[in-house]
């Protein structure tokens, strides 16, 4: 009896996993109605039942075990309007297939940012003082180089090439910035003399500016006692894009003819190329551009050239491999000083003819996991920094130029694990470490090397529904 009743069991659960696992199959892709590109993320539910699935890169999804009947399949994403089908499976063999197209729908959100606490947040859910600029702050204004759009941001102030946030830094001209700068969350100072090089950040393909307005050296270290600014670059979507630009203008002379220090017309112009495209999973976006500027005063000209790469691989749903650089050569002459009020455009004589010439380039991988469902995150990133610059200007000693040549390796980690519950409070824990090594040889700062290491954490402690506090 005993093997009987095995025997019925065993046979019991075998048809009714048979039953359970046996069903039709709908399948299919959502694209955006304009664009023609496939949307990832989007929810897709078989209404009343329990069953539903999410598109994945190619916004492909499989919706398996289906019954017999009429259906609804609601498709549903952020920023898009609803789309419902109505759709009839006949059998346990129906395969149906599905091709939706979903409209655009405009959204009212927070903005989300990532520098201030180094994960993805709204902005109004941030405990940091932190500001967000649109790309337009550069090309509305026909900016040339990043530090004379950070003019334009509230709070941040620019005396020559040093930046200072709500009066933080002052001037330490050859001492280090006190404001850190990334771009796409990896810092980027010259390893010689710690300070930013604003010609070798890009003014293009940038996706929005973020400004953290307090000290951030708890995340980010001791180059962040003045704030923070980080560029975010765009990223490669939709269809193949190319972009031409070129820009001219010409100065006027000066008013009283006796400050006129050349006959000739003094013009400025920038030529660039922009090219962007994503095949399957793989998306890049690459960008050159030249900008040369004759000066209003007499050996304050420049010569620029700069490029800019970012390639993005999904390796799938969840995780990504980054890689890119961005290069900049620049010649300039220098104006220190005027040569005397009836000359004010000119320098002095024996400054005529001093240039500057360098060259500042980085390369990036990066390697991103971001997790929808369970909302955690982890990076590794690794960069290197190298600069290099030259001069002819004469000194009383050598009488000869000085030079530098520096190079700086980062390493760059972190971990936000999924959220958890503290005395029925949410957390939100973040931790990682930054390690760098740096070489320099030159004339002015000798050989020497310096390295360091960071540990960082933060626990963010959800208090009230809107009031986090964190330590």
């Amino acid at each position: 009896m005993k093997g009987k009743h095995c025997w019925f069991i065993i046979l019991f659960f075998n048809l009714t996993l048979s039953f359970v696992l046996n069903g039709a199959l709908i399948k299919g892709v959502v694209l955006d109605n304009k664009k023609n590109i496939p949307l990832q993320g989007v929810n897709i539910l078989v209404e009343g039942t329990k069953r539903g699935s999410f598109t994945n890169l190619d916004g492909q999804f499989y919706i398996e075990h289906i019954q017999p009947g009429s259906y609804k399949i609601i498709v549903s994403m952020v920023g898009y309007e609803k789309n419902e089908r109505n759709i009839v499976i006949k059998g346990d063999d129906d395969v149906v297939e599905l091709k939706i197209y979903l409209k655009e729908k405009p959204l009212v959100a927070d903005q989300v940012v990532v520098t201030a606490n180094r994960r993805e947040e709204t902005i109004l859910n941030s405990n940091i003082a932190i500001s967000v600029y649109e790309p337009d702050i550069t090309s509305s204004r026909n900016i040339v180089s990043m530090e004379k759009a950070i003019n334009y941001v509230g709070g941040v102030t620019m005396n020559r090439e040093q930046v200072s946030i709500r009066n933080s830094s002052g001037y330490a001209y050859g001492t280090g910035s006190r404001v850190l700068l990334l771009i796409d969350g990896i810092p980027l100072l010259a390893g010689d003399t710690g300070e930013i090089k604003w010609d070798a950040v890009p003014t293009t393909n940038i996706k929005r500016i973020e400004v953290v307005k307090q000290p951030g050296s708890a995340l980010y270290g001791s180059n962040a006692l003045g704030g923070v600014i980080n560029i975010v670059t765009s990223e490669p979507d939709g269809p193949p894009s190319t972009t031409i630009s070129a820009k001219i203008g010409f100065y006027e002379k000066p008013y009283f003819k006796e400050w006129q220090w050349t006959n000739k017309l003094q013009y400025f112009q920038a030529l660039e190329l922009s090219h962007s495209r994503r095949i399957e999973k793989l998306g890049f976006i690459f960008n050159i551009d030249e900008k040369t500027n004759k000066g209003y005063r007499q050996n304050e000209d420049y010569e620029r050239f700069h490029s800019f790469f970012k390639t993005i691989y999904h390796l799938n749903d969840t995780k990504k491999l980054f890689f890119g650089y961005n290069t900049a050569y620049e010649e300039h002459g220098s104006f220190t000083m005027w040569r005397s009020s009836q000359h004010p455009f000119e320098p002095d004589p024996d400054a005529i003819g001093n240039r500057v010439w360098s060259f500042k380039g980085n390369g990036y991988i990066s390697y991103e996991r971001k997790n929808f469902i369970k909302g955690s995150f982890s990076s590794v990133k690794f960069n290197t920094y190298y600069n290099r610059w030259n001069d002819n200007f004469s000194d009383e000693v050598n009488k000869s130029g000085n030079w530098s040549r520096s190079l700086t390796n980062g390493l760059y980690l972190q971990h936000n694990p999924r959220a958890y519950k503290l005395v029925e409070r949410e957390n939100i824990l973040t931790f990682g470490s930054d390690l760098y090594y740096s070489t320099t040889k030159s004339k002015i700062f000798k050989e020497h090397f310096s390295y360091g290491i960071s540990l960082f954490a933060q626990d963010e402690l959800n208090l009230l529904k809107y009031m986090y506090f964190s330590f």
